[in-house]
């Protein structure tokens, strides 16, 4: 929890990498369930800072103990997720849409929606330049998107900006 009152991502993530340690060295198997958030905490402090290939390696290691933890489907494809939005950070946008599209099949199968899937396949679009094929998953992540009332609920510059990229 230090780590997440810290200011300076490098600080942030100093922290964390301490938690982790302990975790994968407990004895207790509820202690190194902590693998997966803490890694993928790191994943996100070397996000914010631009180091995006340390940041997968962190994303697909966050995924494979999820894997291995036996997490509930959402979860793991909330893993799924973080390693697609890395992958676009890195303009691997073809990859990222294939784990994206799996992800929505998945989703869909399970009659289940996650407004941040479509969110993110419009992105990776957008960013091949194809932004009218984009147009209706910026849609539907504003309309997901927008019911969210929890803390997880984007910003409304952001619910914005979706609803102008859907038109």
């Amino acid at each position: 929890m230090v780590a997440l009152v810290q200011h300076d991502p490098e600080e942030q993530m100093a922290w964390t990498r301490r938690a982790l340690a302990a975790a994968l060295s407990a004895k207790d198997p509820q202690a190194r369930r902590w693998e997966a958030s803490l890694t993928s905490n790191l994943g996100w402090g070397l996000h914010e800072i631009g180091r995006h290939d340390e940041a997968l390696q962190q994303f697909r290691a966050a995924l494979a103990a999820r894997e291995r933890d036996g997490a509930k489907p959402q979860r793991i494809r909330e893993a799924h997720w973080a390693v697609a939005r890395q992958l676009r950070a890195l303009a691997r946008h073809d990859e990222a849409l294939a784990l994206l599209r799996r992800l929505e099949a998945e989703l869909a199968a399970a009659g289940e929606t996650d407004g941040f899937v479509p969110e993110e396949i419009g992105e990776n679009l957008l960013a091949l330049g194809r932004a009218d094929d984009a147009r209706i998953f910026f849609a539907q992540a504003h309309a997901q998107l927008s019911q969210i009332n929890t803390v997880e609920r984007p910003d409304d510059a952001r619910l914005a900006r979706l609803m102008a990229l859907s038109r």
